[in-house]
């Protein structure tokens, strides 16, 4: 299938999604159609974040994506592997060991276990990465973004700025004004 095509295909679900960033409805959706909403979601985070220029120097180095997952579901990320942010290839990684965030620009968190979760954020503390995930206190334990369900059973997600701030990454005020919740420090 034509790159091109597929690009605007995803382009036109992104702007759909744009105007509802906030809240997409997981409601009715079943597992997998609720990580194809997530992934969109990912794929606008990544679109309204800038990284410092030390970080992505070089015009030609894609932007990389990588999950820790113990959901199989979480394989729909792959879907934004070689699309362009920016003139950007994506590349997306399952993370398999800690040496392979070295290279991630974002690192997706899909797991419960706040023990590993921590041990993850530990690891990338400070480094320009963003993090997202889906998990209770994610924001406090140190991750960026984090997916949640409001009382409709909506998705929406929430912005620990400061966590933002504190790894030189910058969020658009468009990323921003659709989060539900923004925490500026830590709580």
């Amino acid at each position: 299938m034509n790159k091109n095509f597929l690009t605007g295909i995803l382009f036109a679900l992104c702007i759909g999604c744009l105007s509802g960033l906030s809240c997409a409805s997981a409601q009715d959706a079943d597992v997998s159609d609720e990580y194809e909403i997530k992934t969109r979601f990912i794929f606008h985070f990544v679109k309204f974040t800038r990284w410092p220029k030390q970080r992505l120097q070089n015009r030609k180095k894609p932007i990389i994506i990588g999950f820790i997952s113990e959901f199989a579901n979480s394989n729909s990320l792959f879907k934004l592997k070689h699309i362009r942010i920016r003139g950007r290839k994506i590349l997306v990684r399952k993370v398999r060991h800690p040496n392979d965030l070295n290279d991630c620009n974002v690192l997706y968190i899909d797991m419960k276990d706040r023990v590993l979760i921590r041990k993850y954020l530990n690891l990338i503390r400070g480094k320009s990465i963003l993090t997202i995930g889906d998990a209770k206190d994610f924001i406090r334990m140190g991750g960026t973004i984090n997916f949640l369900r409001d009382t409709k059973k909506r998705l929406r997600f929430e912005v620990g700025l400061y966590t933002a701030t504190d790894s030189g990454l910058k969020l658009s005020s468009k990323l921003l004004k659709s989060a539900k919740n923004i925490y500026k420090k830590k709580e």
